[in-house]
């Protein structure tokens, strides 16, 4: 794409990891992604400033598992954990990145998490995230701070939940003004691997015309040609059968597709099977146009 049609290519992938469930997962996702694809890997551990603020409240208490036992919570051993618990989780990606031979950084920061990932974000970057933190309010939905981080960054965002592998194929929904966009990311992920990709498309006028031009950026980009496959219906549920009947590996899906929109949209990136990857079209004015997407950039390096 030119460089006025879509995001800067991605050279770096920041994994938001606290050494919770979908954390852990979003790390081996991002360690995946890095080694297919030779990028750098920055890991960031926030310490919540809301918990520090909330343990130096004088009616603030901490129940003991077994015992029941309630104590007064104390900031400075508060701190302590979290600095144990920071180096447990250093631990954790330096192992990760070693075992894929993956250039890898580790970053600890102090504030609001969303506020915080989203600052150390830059223009090149692809973000993974866990769908949900330790917050047992969130165990069935998704996460404050990835839902913040998803309205506020116009960065890719995969979105990784306990017990999902990245793998392939991905299936990557073309719909929306971004779906060239969206597909290049898809392509930029796997390289030109036949079978790679399964692109989804819902049935109407426009079908045969988007099968046609997605077929063209392809070519284009130096991918394959790709299989496709026609959802039986609007929204999560058309999108969730799709990925079981492909066995697909991985959901590819434009910001802006109206699976996200309805109400489904949050258990969809919340309960998905497979990892999400969310991606912004060109901001408004840009346009995606055949023009642009044919020059053959993808947002990944």
């Amino acid at each position: 794409m030119s460089d006025a049609a879509g995001p800067e290519r991605v050279r770096r992938i920041l994994v938001a990891i606290d050494a919770s469930p979908h954390s852990l997962a979003a790390l081996q996702a991002a360690v995946t992604l890095a080694a297919a694809r030779r990028l750098e890997l920055l890991a960031l551990f926030v310490e919540d400033l809301r918990l520090l603020h909330a343990t130096a409240l004088p009616f603030a208490r901490e129940v003991a598992t077994f015992s029941g036992t309630a104590r007064p919570l104390d900031v400075a051993q508060t701190e302590r954990r979290l600095q144990d618990l920071a180096r447990r989780v250093e631990a954790r990606v330096a192992a990760a990145a070693a075992r894929a031979e993956v250039p890898w950084t580790f970053r600890v920061r102090r504030g609001h998490v969303a506020a915080e990932i989203l600052a150390s974000l830059e223009l090149t970057d692809l973000l993974s995230l866990g769908a949900a933190g330790w917050s047992p309010m969130r165990a069935r939905g998704l996460g404050e701070t990835a839902g913040a981080v998803l309205r506020r960054t116009r960065s890719p965002v995969l979105v990784a939940r306990h017990g999902t592998q990245l793998r392939l194929p991905l299936l990557v929904l073309l719909e929306g003004p971004g779906w060239r966009t969206t597909l290049a990311t898809a392509v930029a992920l796997t390289g030109p691997v036949r079978g790679a990709l399964v692109l989804a498309v819902a049935p109407g006028r426009e079908q045969a015309a988007r099968e046609d031009q997605a077929q063209d950026l392809l070519a284009s980009l130096g991918a394959p040609p790709s299989r496709v496959r026609l959802l039986a219906g609007a929204g999560p549920a058309a999108l969730r059968a799709v990925v079981r009947r492909e066995a697909a590996g991985a959901l590819v899906l434009p910001a802006d597709a109206g699976a996200l929109d309805e109400a489904g949209g949050e258990s969809l990136l919340a309960t998905a099977d497979v990892p999400v990857l969310v991606v912004h079209g060109p901001a408004a004015g840009e346009g995606d146009t055949d023009a642009t997407a044919g020059q053959g950039k993808s947002p990944l390096g």
